[in-house]
C-alpha cells in the first residue's frame, strides 16, 4: 500500500512506490494500493500509474470500527 498523509508524497515515498511497482510487474500477486490518510491533501500528487488506480480514501472516516 502507498499511504499518503498530511505531508503528501515525498522523494523517499516516490522511490518506495517505484520499487513496489517494479515488484508488482514481476509478481502479479503484489498489489500497489494508494491510501489517503486523514489530513492528506485533496490532490495526492501520485505517480501516474498509481494515480490511475482506485484510491482508498479514509480521510473522512468517522467510525473506524466500520473498517474492521
Amino acid at each position: 500500500m502507498a499511504f499518503v498523509g498530511p505531508n503528501g508524497i515525498g522523494p523517499w515515498h516516490r522511490e518506495e512506490i517505484k520499487v513496489a511497482l517494479q515488484r508488482a510487474v514481476r509478481d502479479k500477486s503484489i498489489r500497489v494500493i494508494p491510501v489517503a490518510l486523514a489530513g492528506s491533501p485533496a490532490h495526492l500528487d501520485l505517480p501516474a500509474f498509481v494515480d490511475s488506480k482506485q484510491i482508498v480514501d479514509v480521510r473522512i472516516v468517522d467510525d473506524w470500527s466500520l473498517l474492521v
